[in-house]
């Protein structure tokens, strides 16, 4: 089966143009049945968000640049060699745009093309003198190496004749599948009823201009016209001018065929304004509708209706003709379209170009045009190279001795030296490192409950041990949070069948009680685990409820020693469920910071007694290590004997002692409105600088991205740690694919050689092999750097094709 590729359309399924409606029709007609072709067609992933792999009957290959616009160069080129290393027996190039390979790939590969040269598009007025002298030379190219030329008017066909001396094919379009769809719902229009139609890209070359002028000195007739009017200045000027107009009617574009049905039904004459451009697509489609077709007055519009039509070549002129109903029989018209434009004899006709070379053709081929590929390959390497004509890109270089430039490769050994270069980041108020805790002021008095001092006050040095103790369970106390596993939902909902299992956290309050939803205040004080789970379990199953419940100790806050003197975290160790020991106390709070232990005691306060054990029979005695403590031990430990600094640690535990539970109300309100002033306070000095700093008030350090990221930027450097290269390229969307270079990553910054002279030194990182990225989370960003990332060289060509084009082209209509 012969293998053909249609390349040149922006893809299937058809919403763009005049190219990708015969595609779409060669494959509805030749892609299917029993003589079907093997057909693939090119598509732009850019211009679908799904990429299905087939169409109908034919394989859908996908590219991922523009198919229209300077890129289309790149898009035909990679879709046409792509298509010969398949091994494609034949090619169907629809436009010029890659016809500059046509050589490259007839040398090195045995395929046939068919290039379907589109109308005289260098004539178009909206192309630069580079770009109609490109797209003219292109043209050339496209005559003289393709094996059959296709031309869709019989005027381009004389041209090719009169320029070239060359032979083509005369095929043109169908317009019938433009009456295979019912017609859709148009009523949120409201368009008027007998109108004149006109539809097409909003270009000069169309002659809207001259259409709308007629018309709005006309007011006796209705127009509704339909066009792309904000995809360029001179569309939104026009309809800035006369969407004004009563009888004129301006729509967006319609790509839904059953709405677009539906408004070519209602429209008693077609008006075709296109002076370009060969066999239109849109005035095909029009002539089977069977209505008056008036248009402007060119070689292209008399071929495509055989002078049936009616023609105008000004705005006097068509308005003269639309008053005086001077129009043509549209019966013939739409004879003309049934004799002329349907898709099954267009189809047939491709269908007989659609045979591959013999063989001896091939080699004589080859043989022929070998000097001129190689002159040809030469003239590429000549458009690359002139791009620092065409376009000026950026790029680092040390040649310039006015603004000197040291490169510097980017390793581990001269990434640990830039990161030693000064620098402090910028830190946050002291606002923002306060903190007023956000647990009930009753917790944290109950959590300042320390035990008595001795009565008896002696101390000597002599070991006094602390009796032993039995390891008991241990008790729920005020200010432990316990949690509560059940399948309650929201906090409100008893356990019920089905619901997710959650944990909810109760504080014990001052009167010993948790208060559970649905169940009410459940006194756990003072109880064990198991005790509170009986208890909760009893309360649940009194009120014929599922007592499906446990409790757990989320913060153990009620029962603590306090650790103080010669050790290296002094403070409160909360006891938990384990017992806790003399070691595992002073492991807690850091180990013990003595310069000698002979001259170290560790002294245990606990109810009215103190005890006292020697250090160095502390360190050779493991049983006294494993001293059970209680809560409310009070353990020092001291150096050098130091009795003072002891008694001022016992003094301190005792006024801490001294809120009593008949003072404890008063200090618990005295306390909750000290921490919610200075809560508020604090909130509001947060709230001030991050509004500041919003608006750009605050002085902060920033690093800039430039050339081929997802982002150009400035990077705001964070406050209290160092960023990298990878925060700050990665945060911004990275490089640029596929227009950066990973090759040249370059990290610019200012340092000062001497007093008086300062020297830009660039960092380089050569990401090829992505292993490198690595060293990206290591380099450390410092203030006023500049990250730049060059260009690839397609980008420059590509961009370069831009300039000589001088417009922002966008999807093509044909």
């Amino acid at each position: 089966m012969t293998k053909i590729a249609i390349v040149g359309t922006v893809g299937l399924p058809a919403n763009y143009g005049g190219f990708e409606t015969l595609a779409e029709n060669l494959v509805l007609n030749l892609g299917e049945g029993p003589d079907k072709l093997d057909l693939s067609v090119y598509c732009s992933t850019k211009a679908y968000s799904e990429h299905p792999t087939h169409f109908k009957g034919a394989q859908l290959r996908y590219i991922s640049l523009d198919a229209n616009g300077p890129q289309s160069v790149l898009y035909d080129a990679l879709s046409l060699f792509d298509s010969c290393r398949k091994g494609d027996d034949v090619v169907l190039l629809l436009g010029v745009s890659g016809a500059l390979f046509i050589p490259i790939a007839k040398l090195f590969w045995n395929i046939k093309v068919v290039t379907n040269i589109d109308g005289l598009e260098w004539r178009r007025a909206k192309w630069g003198r580079l770009a109609r002298a490109f797209l003219k030379f292109s043209e050339r190219i496209a005559v003289r190496f393709s094996d059959t030329v296709v031309c869709d008017n019989q005027a381009i066909s004389d041209h090719v004749t009169q320029a070239y001396a060359a032979q083509s094919t005369m095929i043109a379009y169908g317009g019938d599948q433009a009456l295979a769809t019912e017609p859709g719902d148009i009523q949120d229009l409201s368009l008027p009823a007998d109108y004149a139609l006109g539809l097409c890209r909003i270009e000069p070359e169309n002659n809207v201009e001259m259409i709308l002028n007629g018309f709005s000195k006309c007011i006796e007739r209705k127009l509704v016209f339909v066009g792309n009017w904000n995809a360029s200045d001179y569309g939104k000027n026009l309809r800035q001018t006369y969407s004004t107009y009563e009888n004129i009617t301006l729509l967006d574009p319609i790509y839904d065929a059953p709405r677009l049905r539906a408004i070519r039904d209602g429209a008693e004459i077609y008006v075709h304004g296109h002076s370009a451009g060969g066999t239109n697509p849109s005035l095909v489609e029009m002539m089977h509708f069977g209505i008056p077709v008036l248009a402007f007055d060119c070689t292209y519009n008399r071929y495509s209706t055989e002078d049936q039509a009616t023609y105008f070549s000004s705005a006097s002129d068509l308005r003269q003709k639309v008053e005086q109903n001077d129009l043509c029989d549209g019966s013939t018209i739409k004879s003309i379209a049934n004799k002329r434009y349907c898709w099954a004899q267009i189809t047939s006709s491709y269908s007989s170009l659609f045979k591959p070379l013999p063989k001896e053709k091939r080699l004589k081929r080859r043989r022929d045009k070998r000097v001129f590929v190689v002159a040809l390959m030469a003239l590429c390497g000549l458009l690359l190279s002139s791009c620092g004509v065409l376009y000026i890109s950026p790029s680092v270089k040390t040649d310039d001795d006015q603004f000197p430039v040291s490169i510097i490769p980017v390793s581990f050994q001269t990434i640990e030296t830039a990161n030693k270069s000064t620098y402090k980041p910028l830190s946050l108020p002291k606002a923002f490192y306060q903190f007023i805790p956000a647990s009930s002021a009753t917790s944290e008095v109950a959590k300042l409950t320390l035990p008595m001092t001795p009565q008896d006050g002696g101390i000597n040095l002599d070991a006094k041990l602390p009796p032993k103790i039995k390891s008991k369970p241990y008790r729920i106390g005020v200010g432990d949070v316990v949690a509560l596993q059940s399948d309650v939902e929201n906090g409100t909902e008893l356990p019920s069948e089905g619901m997710a299992k959650q944990s909810l956290g109760y504080s014990v309050r001052d009167d010993g009680a948790i208060v559970v939803p649905s169940i009410g205040a459940v006194q756990i004080a003072g109880r064990t685990l198991s005790e509170s789970n009986q208890l909760i379990f009893d309360r649940l199953l009194a009120q014929g409820r599922d007592p499906g419940i446990s409790v757990d100790i989320l913060e153990f806050n009620s029962q603590f020693v306090t650790l103080g003197g010669a050790v290296g975290a002094p403070g409160r160790i909360p006891l938990k469920m384990s017992p806790m020991t003399l070691n595992e106390a002073i492991a807690k709070a850091a180990g013990l910071r003595l310069r000698e232990d002979r001259a170290g005691v560790i002294l245990i306060a606990r109810g009215n007694d103190l005890y006292q054990i020697p250090m160095n029979l502390y360190k050779r005695t493991p049983a006294l290590q494993k001293t059970l403590l209680q809560s409310e031990d009070a353990i020092f430990v001291e150096e050098n004997y130091d009795v003072e600094q002891s008694l001022a640690f016992f003094e301190r535990q005792i006024q801490l002692a001294g809120v009593r539970n008949n003072e404890r109300s008063g200090a618990v309100a005295r306390l909750t409105q000290r921490l919610s002033h200075r809560r508020n306070a604090l909130d509001e000095q947060r709230r001030s600088f991050e509004m500041r700093d919003a608006l750009d008030a605050v002085p902060r350090d920033y690093v800039y991205l430039a050339g081929e990221t997802d982002g150009q930027a400035r990077f705001t450097l964070p406050y209290q740690r160092h960023a990298t290269l990878a925060d700050v390229l990665f945060s911004e969307g990275g490089i640029n694919v596929p227009f950066g270079d990973p090759r040249e990553i370059y990290i610019l910054r200012i340092v000062q050689t001497d007093e008086d002279a300062k020297q830009v030194t660039a960092y380089h990182l050569d990401s090829r092999n992505a292993a490198r990225l690595s060293l990206a989370t290591e380099l450390q960003m410092r203030p006023n750097d500049v990250i730049f990332v060059e260009e690839q060289p397609i980008a420059k060509w590509e961009r370069s094709l831009r300039s000589i084009w001088d417009l922002n082209v966008t999807h093509s209509i044909k």
